[in-house]
């Protein structure tokens, strides 16, 4: 209305995906010549010879996510652009300002002061952050506007946190909060600081010894071979005391300076759990309670309505659940799902979505399975997907290497939630090759688990049959009483995701998952 244009048809809804293996749609950044006579890179060409970067040697790539869309699930979208037709002279087309000589220099001399604080937060093998320089952070950002200062420190943050340096992260906010108590970013901030400190996954990871290695595993490999490292339990007691007071501390900063962003309900979601965490159970459910009754979203009615169940733990729980089996029998990893164990333990099924716009699912498909079991050691699954007739399956032999690019390959994605928040937890995803992928708190680098996956195929289907240690996930070794949040994800390129529980938004996976309950 602003600028006097008429408004657009939509036909879908992606969102960025900045993590680029996950994405449904990539979109080279030359796909866009047509439609503004030039691609991105070019328009970028002369900033970026301005503050002194090289010029890529090849077009890179945006991953996006199909949020929604108008069109019936039948109908495949292979690439962002599919059937969308623009004419030359309709309204997309916009004209560019021209940006003045002394704006671009301004532009030149931030941009280089940003690189400076970033170089400044690192060691010198580009790596590992140093917290013992954040008091020269204020030196640094004197010539960037005020205004900005805040902006371009969450920035810094934000991109610490995706590279796995979360404790960065918190030091860089804590400072933020502290110099700029009024910026508009302090409701962020509080939230942020309220997610990694109340994330049970994170403080176990931190309390761990670093020491992951890359593992290449054989077609064949029992269980019972695999070893467990040792695990420093007093270490992770005292972290998980000192988060809780922060936990606190964060809680009150969150509540005096959010105002009526406290009430939306995503932070009334999470103000409830921190609540829990903290032992508050009264408080707890009446925040439960108040996002049960206020909300219109269904999602949050049932997240709400799932966590007053888990106080209590009476009657059948009002979402999806599936019970694991408790095995005293190792199964022998080969893929093949002939041990006993697998046939007395029953599958769950994956569904199509059948409307992206609802949270309604499509009936369940017998071929595409999931079994659950465990052991005083191992968390175990065992796999079984249908073959797309319009996907070519490759079973190459090569290496398997940490945190592969799988987006290219028919995978599955296991989402585990186990302290209940809806926003932090672990990603375990595995292609029909069996090559992996894992991530904790949307970073791949904060993360590496030994875990053991053996793989097999015959013309219908192919199979995965996996291993994974308690301790990977969290301090405690006996599963029973222990209820996770879990959602499972079938993508394949080209074809519509498969989910557990039915109706899963793959967008939104913590939130629309079921329980695994461990009896």
């Amino acid at each position: 209305q602003l600028l006097g244009l008429s408004s657009w048809k939509v036909d879908r809804v992606y969102y960025r995906q900045h993590h680029l293996p996950s994405a449904d749609s990539r979109l080279s950044l030359s796909q866009i010549a047509p439609r503004l006579d030039s691609t991105l890179n070019d328009y970028s060409r002369v900033p970026r010879l301005l503050v002194g970067q090289k010029l890529p040697s090849k077009e890179s790539e945006y991953g996006f996510q199909l949020a929604t869309s108008t069109r019936r699930p039948t109908q495949r979208l292979s690439h962002l652009f599919q059937g969308l037709a623009l004419n030359t002279d309709s309204q997309a087309r916009r004209k560019l300002s021209v940006i003045p000589q002394g704006q671009l220099e301004k532009i030149q001399r931030q941009t280089e002061q940003k690189r400076l604080l970033k170089n400044l937060l690192f060691s010198s093998d580009q790596r590992s952050p140093t917290l013992s320089s954040l008091n020269q952070v204020d030196t640094l950002t004197e010539g960037i506007p005020a205004l900005k200062i805040p902006d371009t420190l969450y920035q810094l943050g934000s991109e610490l946190s995706g590279n796995g340096h979360h404790e960065m992260a918190i030091q860089i906010y804590l400072h933020l909060l502290e110099k700029y108590p009024s910026s508009p970013l302090t409701p962020i901030l509080s939230k942020e600081l309220l997610r990694f400190y109340n994330s049970e996954e994170l403080t176990w990871q931190l309390s761990r010894k670093n020491e992951s290695t890359s593992l290449s595993i054989g077609e064949e490999q029992g269980a019972s071979s695999l070893s467990e490292k040792p695990t420093d339990l007093n270490g992770y007691a005292l972290l998980k005391k000192n988060r809780r007071q922060l936990t606190t501390g964060a809680a009150e900063h969150f509540s005096q300076w959010a105002g009526p962003y406290a009430n939306e309900p995503a932070q009334r979601l999470l103000q409830a759990n921190v609540y829990k965490k903290l032992g508050n159970q009264k408080k707890a459910e009446d925040l439960y309670r108040q996002l049960q009754q206020q909300t219109s979203s269904p999602l949050l009615k049932k997240v709400a309505l799932a966590e007053r169940w888990n106080f209590h733990r009476n009657g059948t729980p009002p979402k999806a659940h599936y019970f694991p089996t408790s095995t005293i029998t190792k199964p022998f990893l080969d893929g093949k799902f002939d041990d006993p164990l697998w046939k007395t333990t029953t599958p769950l099924t994956l569904s199509p979505l059948a409307d992206m716009a609802s949270s309604q699912g499509a009936p369940p498909l017998a071929n595409n399975q999931v079994r659950i079991a465990f052991d005083d050691s191992f968390l175990y699954l065992a796999i079984q997907c249908k073959k797309k007739a319009t996907y070519q399956y490759n079973m190459n032999k090569r290496e398997r290497t940490r945190d592969e690019d799988l987006s290219s390959y028919d995978r599955i994605q296991i989402h585990l939630d186990i302290d209940n928040d809806y926003s932090t937890g672990y990603r375990l995803e595995i292609d029909h090759r069996g090559h992996t992928h894992d991530q904790c708190i949307e970073s791949p680098a904060s993360w590496n688990p030994q875990w053991f996956v053996a793989n097999d195929e015959d013309e219908q289907y192919w199979y995965l049959e996996i291993a994974i240690a308690h301790e990977e996930f969290s301090p405690s070794n006996d599963l029973r009483g222990e209820v996770w949040n879990c959602t499972l994800i079938r993508r394949t390129p080209g074809s519509p995701s498969q989910t557990w529980p039915a109706g899963s938004f793959p967008s939104a996976p913590l939130l629309g998952s079921g329980y695994l309950l461990f009896h």
